[in-house]
């Protein structure tokens, strides 16, 4: 229940039980200074605000969800050695194909550890290339050849 009070731009509060106080049961009451007012609401209505603050809860995880540390197509990977990171497009970074090769900064679950494609065994120097996520050699050192994309011991 509420009371406007008259010389202040405040209202009064109280707890009653519903249709206690004149006005309740339908009873018409003038509106003014130092009357009480009654407010009920069904089970109904207020399931329906339950619902929209579940609904307005999601649209903020929604928004905390969207707002990530890198623009799209790049993951936040840790820089080794400080607490800072650094924004890969891991699907064609060479040191970091795959995924991020020291880990993603902040992150506590599912994370995919990338590859460093310049330190692959065979690769002649300077031909291997990160695409789609994965490492792609071109051409191999003496002793390798080329197998599906990687450099393989010749047996």
């Amino acid at each position: 229940m509420f009371n406007p009070y008259a010389l202040a731009p405040s209202f009064g509060c109280r707890c009653n039980a519903p249709n206690t106080i004149q006005g309740g049961s339908g009873n018409e009451v003038t509106c003014g200074t130092y009357t009480w007012y009654t407010f009920t609401h069904t089970a109904e209505a207020a399931a329906s605000d339950l619902a929209r603050r579940m609904m307005k809860e999601r649209l903020l995880q929604l928004k905390r969800e969207s707002q990530t540390l890198c623009p799209q197509g790049n993951k936040a990977c840790v820089v080794p050695g400080s607490a800072s990171y650094e924004c890969v497009d891991t699907r064609t970074e060479l040191e970091s194909c795959g995924g991020c090769l020291h880990g993603e900064y902040q992150a506590t679950s599912n994370v995919t550890l990338g590859t460093d494609c310049s330190t692959l065994p065979g690769v002649a120097l300077g031909a291997i290339t990160c695409s789609n996520s994965q490492c792609e050699a071109f051409a191999c050192k003496k002793g390798y050849e080329l197998a599906s994309g990687l450099c393989v011991p010749i047996a």
